[in-house]
């Protein structure tokens, strides 16, 4: 059997998308058909993915950029989740590679492969123009075999609705409680400057109204001015109610199943969280290959995911409670399925293409004896 391209595959894969960059994967090549998924955890992660259920579904994310780079060379994955992913779980899956018999499955993710370098987080204002049926069945099928679906929600009416509710998010965000404030000015950099991290969120990819050179100042700057502080907050709140407005719709990729626990709790697995993962990448690339932008807007799964959690304090929870109601009232299949994902998408206005965020070089996500 013909070596597998190991370097070749990982370099594309690498591409694929994770919560705030932080792109939290590590691989080890453990033969010539053969390789294992590590968890790569950061010193910190952003407080908007509270209890790290964003980390494995970037892993997930990552996993699936293998399989579909994996097809264009010729080789099938077979993925292998290791049995109760819990928090300290490092070793997540092993990934095991033949030669593929049919060239179906290389045909059928052609399309997701040429679209990965193309893939981009759109924050900019859609057209409100609905994806049409033709679409629609298309991005379903894109995830289908992985089990999941997608609950479309396109009504004008309610997305106003579900606007509302969601830019409650940002009252907690932009609070004046040191922990959120520190995240942001560790994560948000300036962008084109020759120190820019390879992780982390590049200025230019945000989409809050601030000129993009001059947001990491002024998140310093603001850091110590709690007014000022409450101003930017004041603008993010706008900006997600208007951009969740000027949508083409909002998909909501669903698992067929209700999680019986909470991701807080004790014996909580992150395995959906990965799957999840896995059908944001294809319903990601799926997307752009038919030309449509899209937003990730993961906090509306971490705020479905802190049902019933005592490790916040009553304003956050209270505001989470809210905005859970009017989405399970808009959508009441959330209450027998699992939330894993969910997109803006829509055609933008401008047709200029938006930033893309730095990579890790390969180098960064091989295991080596350094690493050890």
């Amino acid at each position: 059997m013909e070596t597998v391209p190991f370097e070749a595959i990982l370099e594309q894969a690498r591409l694929a998308p994770s919560g705030d960059n932080i792109q939290p994967w590590l691989v080890k090549i453990v033969s010539g058909h053969e390789l294992w998924i590590f968890k790569n955890q950061p010193d910190f992660v952003s407080p908007s993915d509270y209890f790290r259920g964003g980390l494995y579904c970037g892993i997930g994310a990552f996993i699936e950029a293998i399989v579909i780079t994996a097809s264009q060379h010729g080789f099938g994955v077979s993925v292998t989740y290791t049995e109760d992913i819990g928090p300290e779980t490092e070793h997540l899956a092993s990934l095991s590679f033949s030669m593929l018999s049919d060239s179906e499955q290389a045909k059928l993710d052609r399309p997701l492969y040429l679209a990965l370098p193309d893939r981009r987080t759109d924050r900019r204002r859609y057209r409100k123009e609905t994806p049409d049926s033709n679409v629609t069945r298309q991005l379903e099928e894109s995830i289908a075999y992985l089990g999941g679906r997608v609950v479309w929600m396109s009504d004008p009416v309610a997305l106003k609705q579900l606007s509302k509710a969601f830019s409650k998010h940002d009252d907690f965000f932009w609070t004046n409680d040191e922990g959120p404030r520190n995240d942001l000015v560790r994560f948000v950099h300036r962008s084109g400057s020759a120190v820019a991290p390879s992780s982390g969120m590049p200025s230019n990819t945000l989409g809050l109204g601030w000129k993009a050179p001059l947001l990491p100042m002024t998140f310093r700057i603001a850091y110590s001015i709690p007014w000022l502080w409450k101003v930017i907050g004041w603008q993010s709140k706008y900006v997600s109610e208007d951009l969740m407005q000027h949508s083409g719709a909002l998909a909501l990729i669903v698992l067929p199943k209700r999680q019986e626990k909470k991701v807080f709790e004790s014996g909580y697995r992150f395995q959906d969280d990965i799957k999840g993962g896995r059908n944001m990448l294809r319903f990601w690339l799926s997307a752009t290959s038919l030309g449509f932008s899209v937003q990730p807007t993961y906090a509306l799964v971490a705020q479905m995911q802190n049902e019933g959690n005592a490790r916040e304090g009553e304003h956050f929870l209270r505001l989470n409670r809210e905005v859970v109601a009017e989405l399970v009232s808009m959508v009441p299949e959330l209450e027998q399925e699992t939330l894993v994902f969910a997109f803006r998408i829509g055609r933008p206005l401008s047709t200029e293409q938006v930033p893309s965020s730095p990579r890790k070089p390969l180098s960064d996500i091989i295991w080596s004896v350094e690493k050890q």
